[in-house]
């Protein structure tokens, strides 16, 4: 379900204009922890793929998407997955 500006929490509104603003990956990281209450959960990784990393790029945008795609996989195959992940 494609949600919209208006219907975006803060913290997801937070992260996607970090992501277009081209943060640093480890700023998005931490921003993406905060949406997920403190880790990367699935409705996270979810919401980064609908509105940051599967939209037309320029590219400009094209490496960091890539760098941030990079350190999202090692910080979640890093971390364990919690047993009841909270929701965006």
């Amino acid at each position: 379900m494609e949600q919209n500006m208006t219907t975006m929490d803060l913290l997801e509104q937070h992260l996607l204009a970090a992501f277009q603003s081209m943060e640093p990956p480890q700023h998005l990281l931490t921003l993406a922890r905060k949406c997920g209450g403190g880790s990367i959960t699935q409705d996270v990784q979810h919401f980064i793929w609908l509105h940051c990393i599967n939209k037309p790029v320029s590219t400009i945008l094209v490496s960091r998407t890539l760098s941030f795609g990079n350190n999202l996989f090692v910080s979640r195959t890093s971390v364990p997955y919690p047993a009841s992940p909270c929701g965006t």
